[in-house]
């Protein structure tokens, strides 16, 4: 090879060399970030929420499939209540039993009263016929010894009212808590988001806090980069931010630092 071909060759080695170096000075300068703003890169995260059962029941239906959007206040899963069910005919019942109680206690204050009332003018009566020498102090004493004894069954008979309405509230209580049992047995959606995982299918049993989904958060999305020290040092929380996706450079999502 001649010593003029060699020495092309060099030169358009050394040509190529400088326009790609320039080039790629070029494409720094061009996409180079101003001063004062960090950069680095990370990955896109989303916070994950467990639907569990609060207690072991067996499942009895699924309305979602991994990959679904959920909302708020979505049903998602339901619970086989049968035994919840058979619990709650039981409160009822026992609710039904206690204001049947109740009643007969009330009715049993009337009469009591209305005894109450006619001791109290056999008593009078009596008194009256002592003073007038008209009847017997025996006979007054008497009518004064069932007078007291009635005011005594008439209190008894008051706390037993009492004692009935307080069973009649237990019995109320007991029943709402068999109902929020069974609403608790409703499993819905806290959020929107999607479904990450379905963890159980219908006809299995999951124990107490037993996991049946998983979901995303849409509404809870971060993402953690990594920046030199001495930009860290510079940013502030709750400062602007831009994401960008290696999918779509061209578009950049706003968010702050956290």
């Amino acid at each position: 090879m001649s010593t003029k071909k060699i020495a092309l060759i060099i030169v358009v080695v050394v040509v190529a060399a400088l326009a790609f170096m320039g080039f790629k000075y070029w494409t720094a300068r061009r996409f180079a970030l101003p001063k004062g703003i960090a950069s680095g890169n990370g990955r896109i995260e989303a916070k994950l929420l467990d639907i569990t059962s609060k207690e072991a029941l067996r499942v009895k239906e699924i309305l979602v499939d991994e990959g679904d959007l959920v909302d708020p206040g979505q049903v998602l899963v339901r619970m086989d209540t049968t035994t919840l069910l058979a619990e709650m005919a039981e409160a009822k019942a026992n609710v039904t039993a206690m204001q049947e109680r109740l009643t007969i206690a009330e009715a049993s204050i009337t009469r009591w009263n209305s005894e109450l009332d006619l001791a109290k003018i056999e008593v009078e009566r009596s008194r009256k016929l002592v003073e007038e020498r008209a009847g017997s102090q025996r006979e007054y004493d008497v009518r004064k010894t069932s007078l007291e004894t009635t005011a005594a069954t008439l209190a008894q008979e008051k706390a037993r009212l009492q004692t009935a309405k307080a069973e009649v509230e237990v019995a109320q209580a007991n029943v709402g808590v068999v109902q929020s049992r069974i609403d608790d047995a409703t499993l819905l959606s806290p959020v929107h988001g999607r479904v990450l995982y379905r963890l159980a299918e219908p006809g299995e049993v999951v124990g107490s806090g037993g996991r049946v989904l998983t979901l995303v958060n849409l509404k809870d999305v971060y993402m953690e980069i990594y920046v030199p020290a001495e930009q860290a040092a510079m940013m502030k929380i709750g400062a602007d931010a831009r994401l960008t996706l290696d999918m779509a450079p061209g578009r950049a999502g706003a968010g702050y630092v956290s």
